[in-house]
Protein backbone atom coordinates (compact mmCIF):
# COMPACT_ATOMS: atom_id res chain seq x y z
CA UNK A 1 0.00 0.00 0.00
CA UNK A 2 1.24 3.41 -0.85
CA UNK A 3 0.63 6.86 0.99
CA UNK A 4 0.34 9.46 -0.46
CA UNK A 5 -0.34 13.43 0.48
CA UNK A 6 -2.79 15.58 -1.49
CA UNK A 7 -1.67 19.02 -3.24
CA UNK A 8 -2.72 20.78 -6.13
CA UNK A 9 -0.03 22.84 -8.60
CA UNK A 10 -1.63 25.62 -7.78
CA UNK A 11 1.07 28.32 -6.74
CA UNK A 12 -0.13 28.91 -3.15
CA UNK A 13 0.05 25.15 -2.64
CA UNK A 14 3.27 24.58 -4.49
CA UNK A 15 5.08 28.04 -2.84
CA UNK A 16 4.85 26.33 0.46
CA UNK A 17 8.11 24.67 -0.95
CA UNK A 18 11.35 26.12 -2.30
CA UNK A 19 11.16 23.43 -5.28
CA UNK A 20 9.95 19.53 -5.69
CA UNK A 21 13.31 18.57 -4.10
CA UNK A 22 12.32 20.87 -1.09
CA UNK A 23 8.56 18.83 -1.12
CA UNK A 24 10.21 14.97 -1.68
CA UNK A 25 12.02 15.87 1.33
CA UNK A 26 9.03 16.65 3.48
CA UNK A 27 7.61 13.39 1.75
CA UNK A 28 10.43 10.92 2.95
CA UNK A 29 10.77 12.52 5.96
CA UNK A 30 7.17 11.24 6.44
CA UNK A 31 7.86 7.92 5.11
CA UNK A 32 5.06 8.85 2.47
CA UNK A 33 5.69 7.28 -1.25
CA UNK A 34 4.32 10.66 -3.10
CA UNK A 35 1.64 12.35 -4.19
CA UNK A 36 -1.75 12.90 -5.53
CA UNK A 37 -1.94 16.08 -7.60
CA UNK A 38 -5.18 17.72 -8.55
CA UNK A 39 -3.23 20.06 -11.86
CA UNK A 40 -5.05 23.27 -12.19
CA UNK A 41 -5.03 23.94 -15.85
CA UNK A 42 -2.89 24.17 -19.12
CA UNK A 43 -0.95 27.10 -17.76
CA UNK A 44 2.87 25.87 -16.31
CA UNK A 45 3.54 25.12 -12.58
CA UNK A 46 5.79 27.63 -10.15
CA UNK A 47 8.20 24.16 -10.94
CA UNK A 48 8.05 20.83 -12.40
CA UNK A 49 7.59 17.80 -10.06
CA UNK A 50 10.43 14.89 -10.06
CA UNK A 51 10.24 11.81 -12.17
CA UNK A 52 8.05 9.19 -9.85
CA UNK A 53 6.84 11.73 -7.39
CA UNK A 54 3.07 12.03 -9.03
CA UNK A 55 1.53 8.94 -8.22
CA UNK A 56 -2.07 10.09 -8.67
CA UNK A 57 -3.81 12.43 -9.94
CA UNK A 58 -7.00 14.11 -8.89
CA UNK A 59 -9.13 15.20 -12.00
CA UNK A 60 -10.61 18.56 -11.63
CA UNK A 61 -14.13 18.85 -10.47
CA UNK A 62 -16.69 20.46 -11.70
CA UNK A 63 -19.72 20.29 -9.66
CA UNK A 64 -23.16 21.04 -11.67
CA UNK A 65 -21.55 19.51 -15.02
CA UNK A 66 -24.94 17.26 -15.99
CA UNK A 67 -27.02 20.33 -17.30
CA UNK A 68 -24.53 21.19 -19.90
CA UNK A 69 -23.90 17.23 -20.46
CA UNK A 70 -27.55 17.48 -21.40
CA UNK A 71 -27.71 20.76 -22.76
CA UNK A 72 -30.49 21.96 -20.63
CA UNK A 73 -30.14 25.60 -21.72
CA UNK A 74 -32.97 26.47 -19.54
CA UNK A 75 -31.58 24.60 -16.68
CA UNK A 76 -28.28 26.35 -17.17
CA UNK A 77 -30.05 30.27 -17.74
CA UNK A 78 -31.95 29.53 -14.52
CA UNK A 79 -28.83 28.25 -12.47
CA UNK A 80 -26.66 30.93 -13.76
CA UNK A 81 -28.83 33.63 -15.29
CA UNK A 82 -27.44 33.88 -18.55
CA UNK A 83 -25.56 32.23 -21.05
CA UNK A 84 -22.47 34.60 -21.23
CA UNK A 85 -22.24 33.58 -17.58
CA UNK A 86 -22.29 29.61 -18.21
CA UNK A 87 -20.47 30.02 -21.41
CA UNK A 88 -17.51 31.95 -19.00
CA UNK A 89 -18.01 29.30 -16.35
CA UNK A 90 -17.12 26.27 -18.69
CA UNK A 91 -15.13 28.03 -21.25
CA UNK A 92 -17.55 26.76 -24.27
CA UNK A 93 -21.34 26.03 -25.14
CA UNK A 94 -21.17 22.23 -25.79
CA UNK A 95 -20.65 18.73 -23.79
CA UNK A 96 -16.98 18.80 -25.73
CA UNK A 97 -15.82 21.41 -23.39
CA UNK A 98 -16.19 18.71 -20.66
CA UNK A 99 -14.43 15.76 -22.57
CA UNK A 100 -11.82 18.64 -23.75
CA UNK A 101 -11.08 19.18 -20.30
CA UNK A 102 -10.94 15.70 -19.03
CA UNK A 103 -8.62 14.60 -21.83
CA UNK A 104 -6.19 17.30 -20.42
CA UNK A 105 -6.06 15.79 -16.91
CA UNK A 106 -5.78 12.75 -18.19
CA UNK A 107 -2.93 13.31 -20.47
CA UNK A 108 -1.15 15.22 -17.78
CA UNK A 109 -1.63 11.69 -15.81
CA UNK A 110 0.28 10.15 -18.72
CA UNK A 111 2.72 12.60 -18.44
CA UNK A 112 3.68 12.06 -15.12
CA UNK A 113 3.33 7.99 -15.44
CA UNK A 114 1.15 8.39 -12.77
CA UNK A 115 -0.64 4.91 -11.53
CA UNK A 116 -4.01 6.53 -10.96
CA UNK A 117 -6.12 9.00 -11.67
CA UNK A 118 -9.34 10.26 -9.79
CA UNK A 119 -13.28 11.21 -10.95
CA UNK A 120 -15.84 12.29 -8.68
CA UNK A 121 -19.06 11.30 -9.64
CA UNK A 122 -21.55 13.50 -8.65
CA UNK A 123 -23.75 16.54 -9.65
CA UNK A 124 -24.83 19.14 -7.68
CA UNK A 125 -25.80 22.91 -8.47
CA UNK A 126 -24.80 25.92 -5.89
CA UNK A 127 -28.65 26.30 -5.56
CA UNK A 128 -29.19 22.54 -4.35
CA UNK A 129 -25.92 22.84 -2.41
CA UNK A 130 -27.32 25.88 -0.13
CA UNK A 131 -31.13 24.49 -0.05
CA UNK A 132 -30.09 20.82 0.09
CA UNK A 133 -32.42 20.08 -2.44
CA UNK A 134 -31.63 18.48 -5.61
CA UNK A 135 -32.13 18.61 -9.05
CA UNK A 136 -31.24 15.13 -10.53
CA UNK A 137 -31.58 11.59 -9.08
CA UNK A 138 -28.19 8.93 -8.26
CA UNK A 139 -29.12 6.89 -11.30
CA UNK A 140 -29.41 9.73 -13.41
CA UNK A 141 -26.18 11.17 -12.46
CA UNK A 142 -24.61 7.52 -12.26
CA UNK A 143 -25.78 6.81 -15.75
CA UNK A 144 -24.08 10.31 -17.42
CA UNK A 145 -21.04 9.81 -15.79
CA UNK A 146 -20.56 6.49 -17.66
CA UNK A 147 -21.23 7.73 -20.58
CA UNK A 148 -18.74 10.58 -19.76
CA UNK A 149 -16.12 8.95 -19.00
CA UNK A 150 -16.16 5.96 -21.54
CA UNK A 151 -15.88 8.54 -24.01
CA UNK A 152 -13.03 10.09 -22.23
CA UNK A 153 -11.42 6.91 -21.92
CA UNK A 154 -12.31 5.70 -25.36
CA UNK A 155 -8.49 6.53 -26.77
CA UNK A 156 -6.80 5.02 -23.72
CA UNK A 157 -6.74 0.99 -24.95
CA UNK A 158 -2.86 0.75 -23.23
CA UNK A 159 -4.67 1.39 -19.81
CA UNK A 160 -1.88 3.47 -18.55
CA UNK A 161 -3.56 3.95 -15.31
CA UNK A 162 -5.86 3.21 -12.61
CA UNK A 163 -9.47 4.78 -13.23
CA UNK A 164 -10.91 5.54 -9.47
CA UNK A 165 -14.19 6.99 -8.92
CA UNK A 166 -14.98 9.24 -6.16
CA UNK A 167 -18.00 9.32 -3.81
CA UNK A 168 -19.23 12.17 -2.25
CA UNK A 169 -22.49 12.95 -0.73
CA UNK A 170 -24.70 14.89 -3.24
CA UNK A 171 -26.27 12.74 -5.84
CA UNK A 172 -24.29 10.37 -7.91
CA UNK A 173 -21.73 7.93 -5.94
CA UNK A 174 -22.53 8.09 -2.63
CA UNK A 175 -21.91 4.71 -1.36
CA UNK A 176 -24.85 4.09 0.63
CA UNK A 177 -27.00 1.68 -2.16
CA UNK A 178 -24.47 -1.09 -3.41
CA UNK A 179 -27.20 -1.86 -6.27
CA UNK A 180 -26.35 1.99 -7.45
CA UNK A 181 -22.39 1.20 -6.83
CA UNK A 182 -22.64 -2.00 -8.87
CA UNK A 183 -24.55 -0.18 -11.55
CA UNK A 184 -21.91 2.39 -12.06
CA UNK A 185 -18.98 -0.20 -12.31
CA UNK A 186 -20.71 -2.06 -14.26
CA UNK A 187 -21.47 0.56 -16.69
CA UNK A 188 -17.62 1.47 -17.42
CA UNK A 189 -15.98 0.27 -20.29
CA UNK A 190 -12.65 0.24 -18.98
CA UNK A 191 -10.80 -2.65 -17.81
CA UNK A 192 -8.95 -1.13 -14.50
CA UNK A 193 -11.81 0.53 -13.16
CA UNK A 194 -12.33 1.13 -9.27
CA UNK A 195 -13.32 3.18 -6.33
CA UNK A 196 -11.34 6.09 -4.25
CA UNK A 197 -13.31 5.70 -1.44
CA UNK A 198 -13.82 9.05 0.19
CA UNK A 199 -14.40 8.63 3.86
CA UNK A 200 -15.04 11.84 4.75
CA UNK A 201 -17.40 12.49 2.04
CA UNK A 202 -19.26 9.13 3.13
CA UNK A 203 -19.58 10.42 6.64
CA UNK A 204 -21.56 13.45 5.77
CA UNK A 205 -24.36 10.76 4.06
CA UNK A 206 -25.10 10.62 7.82
CA UNK A 207 -25.49 13.39 9.59
CA UNK A 208 -26.71 11.82 13.00
CA UNK A 209 -22.74 10.90 13.38
CA UNK A 210 -21.02 12.25 16.43
CA UNK A 211 -18.01 10.95 17.32
CA UNK A 212 -15.43 8.68 15.31
CA UNK A 213 -16.29 5.79 16.72
CA UNK A 214 -19.85 5.77 15.08
CA UNK A 215 -18.43 6.95 11.93
CA UNK A 216 -16.57 3.51 12.15
CA UNK A 217 -19.25 1.56 13.12
CA UNK A 218 -21.27 3.07 10.06
CA UNK A 219 -18.40 2.33 7.70
CA UNK A 220 -18.24 -1.41 8.44
CA UNK A 221 -22.04 -1.09 7.99
CA UNK A 222 -20.99 0.05 4.31
CA UNK A 223 -18.19 -2.29 3.46
CA UNK A 224 -20.75 -5.48 5.20
CA UNK A 225 -23.28 -4.16 2.62
CA UNK A 226 -20.75 -3.73 -0.16
CA UNK A 227 -18.93 -7.00 0.35
CA UNK A 228 -19.41 -8.11 -3.08
CA UNK A 229 -17.65 -4.88 -4.36
CA UNK A 230 -14.81 -4.04 -2.18
CA UNK A 231 -12.29 -5.42 -4.20
CA UNK A 232 -13.23 -2.19 -6.37
CA UNK A 233 -11.68 -0.08 -3.50
CA UNK A 234 -8.48 0.68 -4.71
CA UNK A 235 -7.98 3.59 -2.83
CA UNK A 236 -8.89 5.69 0.45
CA UNK A 237 -9.08 8.93 0.87
CA UNK A 238 -8.68 9.56 4.07
CA UNK A 239 -10.28 12.59 6.27
CA UNK A 240 -13.22 13.36 8.63
CA UNK A 241 -15.60 15.90 9.84
CA UNK A 242 -18.43 15.11 11.69
CA UNK A 243 -20.29 18.12 10.95
CA UNK A 244 -23.98 16.52 11.32
CA UNK A 245 -24.66 19.14 14.18
CA UNK A 246 -23.84 22.08 11.96
CA UNK A 247 -25.90 20.43 9.23
CA UNK A 248 -28.86 20.33 11.69
CA UNK A 249 -28.49 24.11 12.64
CA UNK A 250 -28.19 25.05 8.74
CA UNK A 251 -31.34 23.04 7.74
CA UNK A 252 -33.54 24.39 10.79
CA UNK A 253 -32.70 28.00 9.56
CA UNK A 254 -31.90 28.11 6.35
CA UNK A 255 -30.38 31.29 4.77
CA UNK A 256 -31.27 33.33 2.33
CA UNK A 257 -30.33 32.15 -1.51
CA UNK A 258 -28.81 35.20 -3.20
CA UNK A 259 -29.86 35.52 -6.90
CA UNK A 260 -26.53 36.40 -8.36
CA UNK A 261 -24.58 33.18 -9.70
CA UNK A 262 -21.13 34.17 -8.19
CA UNK A 263 -22.84 35.00 -4.99
CA UNK A 264 -24.77 32.19 -4.50
CA UNK A 265 -21.27 30.45 -5.35
CA UNK A 266 -18.90 32.57 -3.40
CA UNK A 267 -21.81 31.20 -0.40
CA UNK A 268 -21.89 27.56 -1.61
CA UNK A 269 -18.82 27.13 -1.39
CA UNK A 270 -18.02 28.42 2.13
CA UNK A 271 -21.13 25.99 3.29
CA UNK A 272 -19.49 23.02 1.70
CA UNK A 273 -16.21 24.40 3.26
CA UNK A 274 -18.16 24.10 6.79
CA UNK A 275 -19.08 20.34 6.10
CA UNK A 276 -16.21 19.16 4.81
CA UNK A 277 -12.92 20.23 6.93
CA UNK A 278 -10.22 17.49 5.60
CA UNK A 279 -9.60 16.74 9.45
CA UNK A 280 -7.48 14.20 10.47
CA UNK A 281 -8.69 10.89 11.34
CA UNK A 282 -7.70 10.61 15.17
CA UNK A 283 -8.87 7.48 16.37
CA UNK A 284 -6.61 4.21 15.76
CA UNK A 285 -9.22 2.06 15.28
CA UNK A 286 -9.75 3.52 11.40
CA UNK A 287 -6.75 1.16 10.96
CA UNK A 288 -9.23 -1.71 10.96
CA UNK A 289 -11.16 0.05 7.90
CA UNK A 290 -7.87 0.21 6.24
CA UNK A 291 -6.60 -3.33 7.08
CA UNK A 292 -10.21 -4.70 5.76
CA UNK A 293 -10.25 -2.71 2.57
CA UNK A 294 -6.50 -3.23 1.80
CA UNK A 295 -6.57 -0.47 -0.74
CA UNK A 296 -3.61 0.04 -3.07
CA UNK A 297 -3.11 3.62 -2.28
CA UNK A 298 -3.98 5.72 0.98
CA UNK A 299 -3.90 9.40 0.14
CA UNK A 300 -3.73 11.58 3.48
CA UNK A 301 -6.26 14.00 2.02
CA UNK A 302 -6.42 17.23 4.36
CA UNK A 303 -7.15 21.21 4.01
CA UNK A 304 -4.61 23.48 5.57
CA UNK A 305 -4.13 27.27 5.23
CA UNK A 306 -0.28 27.11 5.10
CA UNK A 307 3.35 24.25 5.26
CA UNK A 308 3.58 24.22 9.11
CA UNK A 309 -0.29 23.68 9.48
CA UNK A 310 -0.44 21.31 6.88
CA UNK A 311 2.68 19.21 8.17
CA UNK A 312 0.81 19.42 11.51
CA UNK A 313 -2.22 17.27 10.59
CA UNK A 314 0.14 15.24 8.61
CA UNK A 315 1.97 13.71 11.85
CA UNK A 316 -1.32 14.09 13.68
CA UNK A 317 -3.01 11.55 10.96
CA UNK A 318 0.36 9.48 10.72
CA UNK A 319 0.29 8.63 14.82
CA UNK A 320 -3.28 7.42 14.58
CA UNK A 321 -2.19 4.78 12.05
CA UNK A 322 0.44 3.39 13.88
Amino acid sequence: MKKLINITDYKDDLARYTDASDLQNMITRFGLDGLEVMPSSAQAPLYPFLPGQVIGVHMRCQSDWLDLWNHDVDALNLEYGSPAIWESVFCGSTRNVLLQRGKEDLEYARLHRAQYVVFHISNVRTTDILTNSFSYSDKEVILAAAQLINQLLADYTDTPFYFLMENLWWPGLRMTEPALTKMLLDHISYPKKGIMLDIGHFLHTNPGLRTQREAIACLKQMLHAHAELTDFIKGIHLHQTLSGAYMEAYLSSPPEIPLDYYERFTKAMYHVLAIDRHEPFTDPAICEIIHQISPDYLTLELISGSRAEHEHKIRTQLEALH
